[in-house]
């Protein structure tokens, strides 16, 4: 699985949603979106990470996708397909077979 976690950052003020970082951890995120925003100031205590799934799966009689909280979709191919509608959990065998055997599908950003 990915090494990353995802994390929705909110600023508990303002009650703004600052939008989906990744990180180790919640300092991370908030670190990472404090670079996206150009911002050099420490961060505010106002801010605050939760984290969230950050992939999740959608099952089809035919085809099957996961989606990655930051814009990608990754689609399944042939062998891939066949190995998660067999499997007991085909949600959760999609997202494994997604983070830990890429190549057996195709990620599109």
């Amino acid at each position: 699985m990915p090494t990353e976690n995802a994390y929705r950052i909110f600023n508990t003020t303002s009650g703004a949603d600052l939008g989906i970082y990744l990180g180790r951890d919640e300092a991370a995120a908030i670190a990472a979106m404090l670079v996206d925003a150009d911002s050099h100031e420490a961060p505010d205590e106002d801010l605050e990470a939760t984290q969230v799934q950050r992939l999740t799966a959608d099952v089809y009689r035919d085809r099957a996708c996961v989606e990655d909280v930051i814009g990608g979709v990754w689609w399944a191919g042939d062998e891939a397909l066949a190995r998660i509608l067999a499997a007991a959990d085909p949600e959760a065998e999609a997202i494994r077979i997604a983070a830990e055997e890429p190549m057996r599908g195709t990620w599109e950003s």
